[in-house]
């Protein structure tokens, strides 16, 4: 499941499952920097646990964990 801010654009929040076949596939593309989202490529930047954290609270409503 991966849960997405796509900045600058009409999408600003959303949630979608990357079917096993195509895992491998994102897993190289995400190792390079990059997401592949609806025909478009953007640049993924890896976010640190606390940022992570902060993230899931402000912009997806989730409860924090310790």
């Amino acid at each position: 499941m991966l849960y997405l801010v796509l900045p600058g654009t009409e999408i600003s929040f959303t949630d979608t499952i990357v079917l096993p076949d195509d895992l491998p596939k994102e897993l190289d593309d995400w190792d390079l920097g990059r997401l592949r989202f609806v025909g478009e490529i953007y640049h993924l930047r890896w976010l640190d646990e606390r940022e992570s954290r902060r993230l899931a609270v402000e912009k997806f409503g989730m409860a924090a964990q310790s």
